[in-house]
């Protein structure tokens, strides 16, 4: 007889967890790995959807990617090489093996993860990037996380950073939708944002192929760091609703200490018509306006046919 599946309950459902579900250095460094060598680094691409995480994806990776289901699921993810060109060392190498040279053509192993607001699994695809991130051993997780967030919706993009800075994971933020944000009238601080996160954030616009330079600088930067302590959080003491009151909290601090601007959205023509158009006494004069003159027009028109 077979053994059953374990579960995981979230939010009162349950979502089976394949037991032999390879890890990412598993998955990337075996047979059925990316393009990138064995050895190379696995950054991990997470974030809420529609954020630009797979266009951030195909300009990082040239669209030397391939995408199928992961092993032991029915869950699409892209993996494929991040290959650049240091023009620039990043270690503190006294005596530099030639990893770090100058001009020397790297690359990292990239793993798009399924889109995610936080690691609390509600659907297959969400409990996939769980597994991946944090129920696998410490050893098998990704090397960096690349955290793509939207800078016209900070906060909502931030509680994932906030649960894996509680992590031991080496965190890079990338900030996209900055146009967006502007038009909202939203400036964002990316040094003050980093600094309240602890992590760094770059700001680019993967669809111009804008930033780039300077993801690719961060992670390596990241990479040659020591791993990070967690984020104290006191989370031991506290229950799990007392746990997201205050990682929320946290999410609060840093969108008010890296933002400015009301984020109120410019008026458009639009909104101006609209303000006349659903008016209570300009709304129904301004109907009955429109319709005298659509009358006008219809019988000036008709009249020499009969």
């Amino acid at each position: 007889m077979s053994e059953a599946p374990e579960v995981t309950r979230t939010g009162g459902r349950q979502l089976p967890i394949s037991p032999k579900l390879p890890t990412v250095r598993a998955a990337c460094h075996g047979p059925v790995g990316a393009d990138a060598g064995a050895g190379a680094p696995i950054i991990a691409l997470a974030g809420a959807p529609n954020v630009g995480k797979s266009t951030l994806f195909n300009a990082l990776t040239g669209l030397r990617a391939t995408t199928g289901n992961w092993p032991g699921t029915t869950v699409d993810v892209g993996r494929g090489a991040w290959r650049f060109k240091a023009d620039d060392r990043v270690c503190a190498c006294v005596e530099c093996s030639g990893e770090c040279a100058v001009n020397r053509v790297h690359e990292f192993s990239l793993v798009d993860l399924p889109g995610t607001y936080s690691l609390d699994p509600l659907s297959r695809d969400e409990e996939l990037t769980r597994t991946l991130l944090v129920d696998a051993p410490v050893a098998e997780r990704p090397d960096a996380v690349v955290v793509v967030a939207d800078a016209a919706h900070l906060a909502r993009s931030l509680y994932l950073v906030a649960q894996l800075r509680e992590t031991t994971h080496r965190v890079v933020v990338a900030l996209t939708m900055n146009d967006v944000a502007r038009k909202a009238s939203i400036e964002v601080d990316s040094y003050a944002l980093a600094e309240s996160l602890g992590c760094p954030v770059v700001v680019l616009d993967p669809r111009r192929r804008q930033g780039l330079d300077n993801l690719t600088r961060a992670v390596r930067e990241a990479l040659a760091r020591p791993t990070p302590s967690p984020r104290l959080t006191g989370a031991a003491a506290l229950d799990d609703l007392s746990r997201d009151d205050e990682r929320f909290a946290w999410v609060e601090s840093a969108v008010r200490a890296g933002t400015t601007g009301s984020g109120a959205e410019r008026v458009s023509t639009s909104d101006r018509v609209d303000r006349v158009a659903t008016h209570p006494v300009a709304g129904p004069l301004l109907f009955l306006a429109v319709m005298w003159l659509v009358f006008q027009v219809t019988t000036t028109v008709a009249a020499p046919l009969q």
